[in-house]
């Protein structure tokens, strides 16, 4: 492709997309709409991810131990234990390191002397699972094991994080499905005005010998013109309403594990970038192909 011919693309692409008026503003604001939503659904799930992550750090299974055993058993139970498919970390829990443990975290709100005259707390593993939604299964392997004689775990918490983790993706990508398709039809039918106002100037362009392709990439390059315009957009609206929203939720809620990372939020607005210019492209592109075929 030569260089006049793309100046020709470009400057022809850039004449469309100030004749349509209306109908371009419409399409970019539309799309815009579209992303700043599909922006705002992958922002809200990297942070219930690493919302998600942070709890699994710390919901955990407890095993408590049915006697004291000796080092060699109590080795080989450790094994079995971090044999099992989805252990992430095994830690043995003396039961003086727990009742020590207790006793600090009860000091000063309750005495025990003349209750207990020895300690009641059994030895324990302290289990960390790879991942949240497989807790209950894991627990459920351990019950079987004539060791352990009882077994705790968050099970409950861990399925409603599980469900609601679900939810919103579902939701979500049901939303960005549905806006995705109007703004496809946005873009077609915009493209396709341009087309039939350009009408009489695309029938002599054929009859002097040019070719479909030829006559294709001024409207592919206005809508990727419309898709990115709505693509910057979009991207600088998420990255400032995101930066003055997490800075106050930092305020307000400094111990939930919000996403601040640069590199990952950088990484969602090119998403958002990407996601605009292939709207646009492929928008244009469907309807250039179905008027040229029509009118062939």
């Amino acid at each position: 492709m030569k260089i006049s011919e793309i100046e020709f693309f470009v400057r022809e692409a850039w004449t469309g997309f100030l004749r349509s008026g209306i109908m371009s503003v419409v399409a970019v604001a539309t799309i815009s709409i579209s992303l700043i939503v599909f922006g705002m659904f992958l922002l809200i799930l990297f942070n219930v991810n690493s919302l998600v992550d942070g709890l699994s750090s710390k919901l955990e299974i407890v095993l408590y131990l049915n006697d004291v055993p000796d080092t060699a058993k109590l080795q080989s139970l450790k094994n079995k234990i971090e044999a099992v498919n989805g252990v992430k970390e095994v830690r043995f829990v003396s039961k003086q390191t727990a009742w020590n443990k207790f006793q600090q975290n009860f000091q000063g709100k309750v005495s025990l002397e003349g209750i207990l005259n020895q300690n009641p707390l059994p030895d324990s593993f302290i289990v960390k699972v790879e991942d949240i939604s497989m807790i209950a299964g894991i627990a459920q392997q351990f019950s079987s094991f004539p060791e352990i004689n009882d077994i705790r775990y968050g099970g409950e918490l861990a399925d409603r994080v599980h469900k609601f983790v679900q939810t919103i993706k579902v939701a979500g990508w049901g939303i960005i499905l549905l806006l995705g398709s109007a703004t496809l039809l946005i873009v077609v039918n915009t493209i396709r005005l341009t087309v039939l106002a350009r009408q009489d100037e695309i029938m002599i362009m054929k009859l002097v010998g040019a070719t479909n392709q030829f006559v294709k990439w001024p409207f592919i390059l206005e809508g990727i013109m419309i898709g990115t315009a709505g693509a910057v957009i979009s991207s600088t609206i998420l990255r400032t309403g995101y930066t003055i929203l997490i800075t106050h939720l930092q305020e307000a809620l400094p111990f939930l594990p919000f996403v601040y990372s640069t590199g990952k939020l950088n990484l969602i607005y090119l998403y958002v970038m990407g996601v605009g210019i292939f709207l646009g492209f492929f928008g244009a592109w469907l309807s250039v192909s179905k008027s040229l075929k029509t009118n062939a």
